[in-house]
């Protein structure tokens, strides 16, 4: 009997053939990766919605932020920075769930705005711009912040964290400390320091997205 012939006959006994066995295990194959593929999309998309939730929590931190730092850097006034501060807790602006803020001591309300580093001892050239300027001062507030936030994810991966701590200091030189001898310093540093919180908001939202 011929091979061809001899599957025939097998094929007719038990109804179930080299061929059929071909079929099922391609069609099994291809059930696989369409699961795989649909699981897949949904773990992208469910890490997608956990970055747009973060990026939008950290977006409202940083408005809140801005605003209170506007309310205090418009006067040498206490009383006029707490008022401000709580026309915007009243108005809404700012979120205080647990009434922390409202009942705060004015004694300890925050004094004007200042940036991460001391005005009086930094003498760097950039510094000087910086810290003549309240908008850069807040800025330079928030990045610092944020930055700490980030590095503090990164847990003890001190190669993670020395990479990042690098990184910095080659923004701080090539970026921001070169628009010193730019025709608009204010307005460089401004951009570039626009340019670095969203990067590091950013990372934040995508290092929250991978550990919920």
């Amino acid at each position: 009997m011929k091979p061809a012939d001899a599957e025939a006959a097998s094929g007719g006994r038990f109804g179930f053939s080299a061929t059929h066995a071909t079929i099922l295990v391609a069609l099994l194959g291809a059930i696989g990766t369409a699961t795989a593929a649909i699981y897949t999309a949904r773990e992208n998309l469910r890490l997608e919605d956990a970055k747009q939730v973060a990026a939008a929590e950290l977006a409202r931190q940083d408005f809140e932020t801005k605003l209170i730092f506007r309310a205090i850097e418009g006067s040498d006034s206490a009383e006029e920075r707490i008022r401000n501060l709580k026309f915007f807790l009243e108005a809404g602006f700012l979120r205080d769930p647990e009434g922390k803020i409202k009942k705060l001591d004015p004694a300890k309300f925050p004094s004007k705005v200042t940036p991460s580093f001391d005005c009086l001892k930094d003498t760097d050239p950039a510094a000087r711009v910086i810290c003549s300027n309240s908008g850069l001062s807040t800025q330079d507030g928030v990045m610092a912040s944020l930055f700490v936030r980030l590095k503090a994810g990164l847990g003890d991966s001190a190669e993670e964290q020395n990479k990042l701590v690098a990184e910095q200091r080659q923004w701080l030189l090539l970026q921001r400390n070169a628009c010193v001898d730019a025709t608009e310093p204010v307005s460089c540093m401004a951009e570039k320091y626009d340019q670095r919180i969203r990067y590091l908001r950013d990372r934040i939202a995508a290092q929250a997205a991978t550990t919920r």
